[in-house]
């Protein structure tokens, strides 16, 4: 086999395959071994294997293998040794314009390079409500609600997976990441709509570490995002409640596992008045309108409860018999005010400012920063109160999960 069939067979079976993927020197046949040698030294093929990288079977990202080690590889015939067709050699495949992320991997682009993109593209989808948002904090997915999959198909469509960028790397400004190989899945006129909200300048953002270590390594974060964490304090709370023996502080609790949540309790990905009021609205439900009033005027073991009426004969509201009931059954007495109660307070004097008034939407980045602090003061409320049950005799036993145990390792991303 001569240096333009080898070529040719290392091109074809990149082209054709549906992943992109290269042809394993165990497969190549009968070659000369100098040939292959000199389309190496030539550039117009690549040579990784094992010793490169976890997977040389996928063309990930750029490894930069030094043609000394691609050279070795195919002398040495090392485990795992797989060719690929450099830009170079691709320069005369088949364009395809109309699918221009397809078409970088057509020209030899790896499957993970990261594209930045504005984050109203997802919007977009987040808007349709035949879809529906998985988010993780520094990644998430899109895919089609279950009632709009065509029938006799399993499971259901994931649209795209994408994580969350920065730009220069730091906060607060946020952007969308996609990998190429995600991009390229898309229909036609699905990547010619994302193309439109692509980042300019790209090299301006940087993906999260979170996202770029899953994507390239395969090493899974052990951080909890916030959003998250104030979920499983609240079921934490309730557990503790029963256990004490009176009724669930919450009335409703949501898993962090599943994506079943209230409108709006996400991260501000797109900064807008109106997407922060929805936060705020979904928080003032998920905490203060979710407080169980039945909890605070329940006895119990070393529990007393609170006064239903105050000093006008009139029904307390929820937080205000929280505030007495915590003062009155958990230590210490002098931070109450300040740890607990003004944090949980600030989230329904914050939302009662866009709620009885016409207001325009507008586009900011302190919105994201004005959430951050938001449901950060309100997680160590909620983490404060989960932590004085703890201490309560009958609550010795009830394991608190590890994804709480560690505040250093709750994340807002």
């Amino acid at each position: 086999m001569g240096n333009a069939e080898v070529l040719e067979a290392i091109v074809t079976r990149y082209l054709d395959s549906p992943d992109f993927k290269g042809l394993p020197l165990a497969e190549l046949g009968d070659f000369d071994t100098q040939e292959l040698v000199n389309l190496i030294s030539d550039e117009l093929v690549e040579a990784v294997s094992f010793d490169d990288c976890l997977n040389p079977y996928i063309r990930a990202y750029y490894l930069r293998v030094s043609l000394e080690s691609q050279i070795a590889n195919v002398k040495e015939r090392r485990e795992g040794t797989v060719l690929y067709p450099s830009k170079k050699a691709l320069l005369s495949a088949p364009k395809n314009p109309a699918e221009p992320y397809l078409e970088e991997l057509i020209k030899g682009e790896p499957q993970n390079k990261i594209i930045f993109f504005k984050p109203e593209i997802i919007m977009i989808y987040l808007n349709d409500p035949r879809n529906k948002n998985g988010f993780y904090g520094y990644r998430g997915y899109i895919t089609v609600n279950d009632e709009y999959i065509p029938k006799n198909t399993n499971g259901g469509k994931v649209i795209i997976n994408f994580g969350i960028a920065y730009k220069n790397g730091k906060k607060p400004e946020r952007a969308i990441g996609a990998s190429l190989i995600e991009l390229s899945k898309l229909s036609s006129s699905k990547q010619m709509l994302w193309k439109n909200f692509e980042i300019s300048k790209q090299t301006d953002y940087v993906i999260n570490s979170c996202f770029a270590n899953e994507v390239y390594t395969g090493i899974w974060s052990k951080d909890t995002w916030i959003f998250d964490a104030f979920l499983i304090e609240m079921d934490t709370i309730n557990k503790l409640c029963d256990k004490m023996g009176i009724p669930p502080m919450f009335k409703e609790t949501y898993s962090a596992y599943n994506r079943e949540r209230p409108i709006g309790y996400t991260a501000v990905l797109f900064p807008t008045k109106k997407n922060f009021n929805d936060f705020l609205m979904s928080m003032e439900k998920l905490v203060i309108n979710n407080l169980n009033a039945e909890t605070f005027l329940a006895t119990g073991e070393n529990i007393r409860p609170a006064y239903k009426y105050d000093s006008e004969s009139k029904e307390k509201g929820t937080l205000a018999l929280l505030s007495e009931w915590i003062t009155i059954n958990t230590s210490p007495k002098e931070n109450i005010p300040e740890l607990i109660m003004n944090p949980l307070k600030n989230v329904r004097k914050i939302r009662q400012r866009p709620a009885h008034k016409l207001d325009i939407d507008e586009y900011d980045n302190d919105y994201i920063l004005e959430q951050a602090n938001i449901i950060k003061e309100a997680y160590c409320a909620i983490g404060a109160i989960r932590f004085r049950l703890s201490r309560h005799p009958k609550c010795k036993e009830v394991s608190i999960p590890n994804t709480i145990s560690d505040p250093d390792k709750i994340k807002f991303y």
